[in-house]
C-alpha cells in the first residue's frame, strides 16, 4: 500500500519504482485516486516475484500531462 499527500492542482500520479536508489525502472500511472478525508491518497501496487529492496518516488501530472519532478524516494522491503 502506497500512501501519499494529494496534492489539489494534479490530474493524476505515476508510481515508479527500481531495486536501485534513483534508478526506476518500472513505472504506473495509477491516474487520480481518490483522496481520504485527510487529503491521503493511496494505491495497491501488487507485484510477484522474489522478495527485495525497491526503491519507490512519485510523479505527478497536470490535465496537459506535464509530469513534476520526483517527491522523495522511500525504501521498502517486498517479501
Amino acid at each position: 500500500l502506497l500512501r501519499w499527500h494529494a496534492a489539489p492542482e494534479a490530474a493524476g500520479y505515476v508510481v515508479h519504482w527500481g531495486t536501485e536508489s534513483g534508478v526506476y525502472e518500472d513505472a504506473l500511472d495509477v491516474g487520480s485516486p481518490v483522496p481520504d478525508a485527510d487529503g491521503v491518497a493511496s494505491f495497491v501496487l501488487e507485484r510477484s516475484g522474489a522478495s527485495s529492496l525497491l526503491f519507490f518516488a512519485l510523479t505527478s501530472y497536470d490535465d496537459a500531462y506535464r509530469m513534476s519532478a520526483f517527491s522523495n524516494e522511500i525504501a521498502v522491503a517486498v517479501r
